[in-house]
């Protein structure tokens, strides 16, 4: 079993929409490359108001890849964590987004 990848990126507060942030290559189970038929995003963050919260989107399939768009401001500036799911997939892939003020 291979092991799960992970990404780190950074958003913005002045972009308050997080989009790309990650490219994933999902295997099936004879380790061959293959495209999912839906996947899944889910954010934990904290709060403005400081209070721990998670945010699950559904991903939208252009062509082989997959969109979301989280919209960040109801997050406080900081580190947010992020997992990608797909059907048939044992493993998320995980990683971190750092969330910053941008003049």
């Amino acid at each position: 079993m291979e092991e799960p990848e992970t990404y780190s990126a950074t958003a913005s507060r002045s972009q308050s929409m997080f989009r790309s942030l990650t490219s994933v290559c999902w295997n099936d189970a004879n380790g061959n490359t293959t495209v999912p038929s839906s996947a899944t995003l889910t954010i934990t963050y904290r709060t403005t108001s400081a209070v721990a919260a998670s945010t699950t989107i559904g991903m939208s399939q252009a062509g082989s890849f997959f969109i979301a768009t989280w919209g960040s401001g109801v997050a406080a500036l900081g580190n947010a964590n992020y997992s990608i799911t797909a059907p048939g997939q044992a493993t998320a892939t995980t990683g971190t987004l750092r969330l910053t003020n941008h003049p």
